[in-house]
């Protein structure tokens, strides 16, 4: 009669298969995991990147936008430039082909149409410019007599 104080595994003699993983499984589950989380991190980091790049995106257009309606800006009616929030602005104006008569003087002034063409270079170290325009109604003395 066998011993009851021996456990069952020393009684056969050897470890049954079914007990535990051997080492070259556990290996081969630690690659599987590890190749798994590279996945992963490549994607939240593309994320992240995406993300990031549609602020930076996001506030040059902010920029553009304020400097569109900044009449300080439109006033100049010549190209112009400087930073922003981060964000290195230029400003230039091109002339608007009207028909004859259609520029309008008040006073000492002529108001004529400019296209205002606004490019915020984005700051996130790369080649990317933000480009915004309108047509404003740009402000010039009158040459006197």
């Amino acid at each position: 009669m066998a011993d009851p104080r021996v456990p069952d595994h020393l009684k056969r003699g050897r470890r049954s298969h079914a007990a535990g993983f051997t080492l070259i499984e556990a290996l081969v589950a630690f690659l599987v995991l590890a190749i798994v989380m590279v996945v992963l991190q490549r994607g939240v980091v593309g994320s992240v990147d995406a993300a990031m790049r549609a602020r930076q995106r996001i506030d040059a257009g902010l920029v553009a936008q304020t400097l569109l309606s900044s009449p300080t800006v439109a006033e100049l009616g010549q190209a112009t430039s400087g930073r922003m929030n981060g964000h290195d602005w230029t400003a230039r104006f091109e002339d608007v082909p009207v028909a004859a008569g259609a520029v309008g003087q008040r006073g000492l002034f002529v108001f004529r149409p400019m296209r205002m063409i606004v490019d915020v270079r984005l700051s996130d170290g790369k080649d990317g410019v933000f480009t915004a325009e309108q047509i404003q109604s740009v402000r010039t003395m009158v040459a006197g007599p």
